[in-house]
């Protein structure tokens, strides 16, 4: 069950990074830090919302209409995941006043956010440490691809 809870709130933590990553980078420089702040938390409920609903249809329909107690733990950890890289991602706008330096450093912290769960992921499957930073650093370039893939789509 451990297992599947951390490959629950990790999926949904790093989509979210994502996520919003694309979504910062499409704001305009007309934009308040109020509302970028609201848009993060928008995305992120919404998000976290479809993925439990989908966790639970899947749930449903892999367990015969059946579901247990793991699958309310995954749900609460899934929305505490949620909550928390939102949160990451809003604590740059109480730190600083300007819009675009709390969403530069808003990114930043989603960034790290994404190189750390790669780091963290291959030193836990036995990489070395050289190997793991290696991991991380292009799993980090692979993030940067995937958002600006999405930020065009979307623009």
């Amino acid at each position: 069950m451990v297992q599947q809870v951390l490959r629950e709130i990790t999926t949904v933590a790093l989509y979210l990074a994502i996520v919003l990553l694309a979504l910062l980078l499409g704001l305009g420089q007309g934009t308040s830090q109020g509302r970028e702040v609201i848009l993060i938390w928008e995305t992120a409920i919404g998000l976290g919302i479809a993925h439990l609903f989908v966790g639970r249809l899947s749930a449903i329909v892999a367990s015969g209409g059946r579901l247990d107690a793991e699958e309310l733990w995954i749900d609460f950890a899934v929305g505490v995941a949620v909550a928390a890289v939102a949160g990451v991602a809003t604590i740059p706008y109480v730190v600083w006043s300007d819009t675009g330096d709390a969403g530069t450093a808003a990114g930043v912290c989603l960034m790290g956010l994404i190189g750390v769960a790669a780091y963290a992921g291959t030193r836990r499957a036995g990489a070395s440490r050289l190997r793991s930073l290696m991991l991380a650093a292009l799993g980090l370039v692979s993030a940067a691809s995937v958002v600006l893939v999405k930020y065009s789509i979307s623009h």
